[in-house]
């Protein structure tokens, strides 16, 4: 249970991510319930958040415009599919951009397009359509809130100047500070003040993992991690996006150890891996410095 909610005027049942948001972007909430022509891309890190906020701003976009529509970007993968999710029906035998234009001129003034994974959606529909919608875009004034994942597909086809999309939209980024861990830490009633810069550390801006660790915070972020495993076996693999294949198989024998309550000495990895100690024990230093540091006792 998080105990400030009630002050603080979040509903339980919000999200974390959105949460925060609303802390700092208020401004653009309330531009969501007033104006049809707003352009916004949310952007950042895998499983930070963004999608859920997405389907909040729907929600809030969809009561005064109500011809809003939430498209999944990663599964349109050809121009037909987008307008058939909008709701317009084009025969093979049409005209798909002229019918196109149509349908999206129907939305002008009346809908925002709330596009998840627009960056996907885009390097599936390629450079003419990609063209095609941004002129139809600007030409009726059609309001966008749409997502993207830092990377290099991002920057393909909307922060590279050559791209239509290029300057189009307003930039948000999605990604947490220590004054966020502290707001959550409050939340649940945890004091972890020297801890939050770990805490940003070790979560690769995964806002699942940040609420975890606060959630099951036990004294250090090296015993809550380990708790959060203990209970769920299937969560490391959230933490090992940064590290190499050789690391992630030394540290799932590692896990494993801990969660059969056995010693997880560099002597008993090498045991289990026969590999040489001193690889086990350079490769457990490189993340060890920024990521799980297993003692001598555990």
């Amino acid at each position: 249970h998080a105990g400030g909610y009630k002050d603080s005027g979040f509903k339980e049942t919000d999200a974390y991510s959105y949460v925060i948001f609303k802390r700092k972007h208020q401004n653009i909430i309330d531009e969501i319930n007033k104006n049809p022509k707003i352009l916004y891309l949310l952007y950042g890190d895998d499983d930070c958040g963004k999608t859920t906020i997405l389907q909040y701003l729907f929600n809030r976009g969809n009561i005064k415009f109500p011809k809003s529509v939430f498209l999944k970007g990663k599964r349109i993968t050809v121009p037909r599919m987008f307008f058939e999710e909008i709701g317009g029906k084009i025969e093979e035998t049409k005209d798909t951009y002229l019918y196109g234009k149509i349908i999206l001129r129907k939305l002008a003034g009346e809908g925002i397009l709330f596009i998840d994974d627009f960056d996907d959606m885009l390097n599936n529909l390629g450079e003419n359509f990609t063209a095609f919608l941004r002129s139809v875009f600007q030409e009726y004034g059609i309001g966008v809130v749409a997502t993207g994942t830092t990377g290099l597909k991002l920057r393909k086809v909307i922060a590279n100047y050559e791209a239509p999309f290029y300057r189009f939209f307003n930039p948000v980024s999605v990604a947490y500070e220590n004054e966020d861990i502290k707001f959550l830490a409050n939340e649940y009633n945890q004091k972890l003040d020297a801890y939050t810069e770990k805490i940003l550390n070790v979560s690769n801006s995964n806002i699942a993992l940040i609420a975890m660790m606060i959630q099951n915070f036990n004294g250090t972020i090296e015993q809550s991690i380990q708790t959060i495993i203990k209970k769920n076996p299937f969560v490391i693999e959230k933490f090992l996006t940064k590290l190499s294949n050789q690391q992630i198989t030394i540290l799932e024998y590692m896990c494993e150890r801990v969660i059969e309550g056995k010693p997880t000495r560099i002597k008993d990895i090498v045991e289990d891996t026969l590999l040489d100690e001193k690889i086990v024990g350079v490769q457990s230093f490189l993340y060890s410095k920024s990521f799980i540091y297993w003692n001598e006792k555990v």
